[in-house]
């Protein structure tokens, strides 16, 4: 049966050390990993991408570039990401303002 296990406010600041980035991991207690994005990167902050890994297939990166293995998803505010909780994923530092997501 599956439940949601939590759900997070998460916010990245520019200048922060503990919370500018969110280095390439895992979420190990869940099957699923949705984020959704409640503020706009190039408005309310620089920087701070969330990178997603491939799983043995070529990757396109949204924001125009082409990596094989992994890809840069900028989702509109208010819209989100599901993904397998066991697949590499991560945010890039913040450059400035502040990044908010659930």
């Amino acid at each position: 049966r599956l439940g949601v296990r939590c759900v997070e406010f998460l916010e990245y600041n520019a200048g922060s050390v503990a919370n500018s980035d969110l280095g390439w991991h895992v979420d190990g207690e869940s099957l699923y990993t949705m984020v959704v994005q409640l503020s706009q990167r190039g408005v309310d902050y620089s920087g701070g991408r969330f990178n997603i890994a491939g799983r043995g297939v070529d990757m396109v990166d949204l924001d125009g570039g082409r990596n094989n293995n992994w890809c840069s998803i900028n989702p509109a505010v208010g819209s989100g990401v599901i993904f397998n909780s066991d697949v590499l994923h991560g945010v890039s530092s913040i450059e400035s303002g502040q990044r908010r997501v659930l």
